[in-house]
């Protein structure tokens, strides 16, 4: 979908800022918040790297409370901005992108903050999905959740995290908006001392 694009515009839009640019506007066309864009990212050739990706985005999505802490502490998020990125990532779309059924929310369409609401508030058993991949569906509803989504629900202060964006949508909307340009340009070195962008 994004290659026309890529193609109009060849070497002076690489192909890392074009899918950070589309993850944004999908957001934003959604009814997401406008959040700002800072581009600079460069492609490797070869795409070499690309092997060091997170192989959890494709296979199993089984998270321990110890492995959310090891990747806030790597993201360098807080346990808001953790959650509110999570909650940006789980509202939009459904989860057939890693093998599962269904989607966390009713309208995955929109931008809002059901998933937060779902999440802390159904029961959710335990299946296998078509695809043979572990998922929790609502007990009565076609919801369902992540291994990883429900990891939120186990720790203290990320479920109470999850129950105030669940009630307030400005507070979820206020948190990923400071949290995404943070995230967006932790590749983005200018120096000991110096800001990319922000």
């Amino acid at each position: 979908m994004l290659e026309p694009i890529k193609l109009q515009f060849g070497n002076a839009l690489s192909w890392a800022d074009l899918i950070v640019l589309a993850g944004q506007t999908a957001i934003e066309v959604a009814g997401g918040p406008a959040l700002p864009f800072c581009g600079g990212r460069t492609d490797a050739a070869d795409g070499a790297g690309s092997s060091l990706l997170n192989e959890q985005l494709l296979g199993e999505v089984v998270d321990t409370i110890d492995l959310t802490r090891e990747r806030m502490a790597l993201l360098d998020l807080s346990a808001r901005e953790y959650v509110a990125l999570v909650g940006a990532q789980r509202t939009l779309g459904t989860n057939a992108p890693v093998g599962r059924d269904g989607a966390a929310t009713a309208t995955p369409d929109s931008f809002d903050n059901a998933y937060f609401s779902n999440l802390a508030n159904k029961q959710w058993a335990k299946m296998t999905s078509k695809q043979g991949k572990l998922e929790y569906k609502a007990v009565g509803e076609e919801l369902y959740m992540l291994a990883s989504d429900l990891t939120l629900r186990f720790d203290p202060e990320l479920m109470s995290i999850v129950q105030e964006f669940a009630i307030d949508a400005a507070a979820f909307v206020d948190e990923l908006s400071r949290a995404w340009p943070k995230l967006l340009t932790a590749d983005l070195y200018a120096g000991p001392t110096a800001k990319f962008c922000f």
